[in-house]
């Protein structure tokens, strides 16, 4: 029986129960949300792949072939930042590949890399984590189809187990 002199009271014990309680679901949440959101960026990726793969298409029925990144000049070949801007250029020169360009959501076309050379300034086509794509291709290669890759989820091109290509 309780008298007035007893208070009831939340120990030391109980109170560490349940913030490891709260802790272990937080982590669950944030852990689910990460993953959520990283499924729905790829998502994103493989809408904007068949997206560039329509341009690339219309592009081909256009000239007869891709844009190549053997026409861009031997010191830019390399650089992923300028194969975009070169796509970007190249599918903005064909009016029907402008406009399946012109549908893409204004966030995956920015002018964010620094270019330092204005010649080949202009804009970069982006993956949803905010990378700039990178673009290969070169008829003499025997290359049937263009490549286009995104970095992934670690924005890393050196990293290929995140890597995501249109030939997946």
């Amino acid at each position: 029986m309780k008298t007035k002199k007893d208070k009831t009271a939340v120990t030391l014990v109980e109170m560490l129960v349940v913030l490891a309680i709260i802790s272990i679901l937080a982590g669950m949440v944030i852990t689910i949300g990460t993953s959520i959101e990283d499924s729905t960026r790829e998502k994103g990726v493989r809408d904007l792949f068949a997206m560039l793969e329509i341009a690339l298409q219309e592009y081909r029925e256009y000239r007869g072939d891709f844009p190549s990144v053997a026409d861009l000049p031997d010191d830019l070949e390399g650089e992923r930042g300028f194969r975009s801007e070169w796509l970007y250029a190249a599918l903005r020169s064909e009016p029907a590949s402008r406009k399946v360009l012109q549908e893409m959501s204004g966030t995956l076309i920015d002018n964010r890399f620094v270019n330092p050379y204005p010649a080949y300034e202009g804009p970069e086509i982006y993956d949803p984590w905010g990378t700039v794509l990178d673009y290969r291709y070169s008829s003499s290669s025997g290359q049937h189809f263009p490549t286009l890759e995104s970095a992934g989820p670690d924005r890393n091109f050196d990293t290929p187990e995140d890597n995501i290509t249109n030939k997946q």
